[in-house]
């Protein structure tokens, strides 16, 4: 947990098992109003079967890229399987920084971000929240 308020988790969870234990323990966890999901993904990795999961479970959802390494899904191929899911196709941000701008022009006070899908974007997230926090 990066922030209070808003409250900002940055996880790790990265297949399939820790996007299900990560949705559970936000529900146990977390009485909020609306719930803002940005996620990115390695191409290695599942991921519809994580979005699948995960966007249920969240108000709404930015797709986003990591930057330093190669391994990113673009964000347009994650949106596509999402409007696939849903019928509706969300944002893209092609690198933190963009998403960082996302969720400050997106949250409430009394909103949870949850930055999930890879150790890359965790890393990369996490840096940029710290280099300019959504609250002063």
């Amino acid at each position: 947990m990066v922030s209070r308020r808003p409250a900002v988790v940055i996880d790790t969870a990265h297949n399939v098992a820790s996007i299900e234990a990560l949705v559970e323990v936000l529900g146990e966890s977390f009485s909020v109003g609306r719930r803002l999901l940005v996620f990115a993904a390695s191409s290695d990795k599942e991921h519809r079967e994580m979005l699948n999961t995960l966007l249920p479970n969240f108000d709404e959802a930015l797709l986003a890229r990591f930057v330093e390494n190669p391994r990113s899904v673009p964000p347009v191929e994650l949106a596509a399987f999402a409007e696939e899911l849903t019928g509706r196709r969300p944002p893209t941000a092609e690198s933190p920084a963009a998403a960082r701008d996302w969720i400050a022009a997106n949250v409430h006070p009394d909103d949870l971000v949850c930055v999930t899908g890879s150790f890359f974007i965790a890393a990369e997230m996490r840096r940029e929240l710290a280099a300019r926090p959504l609250c002063s």
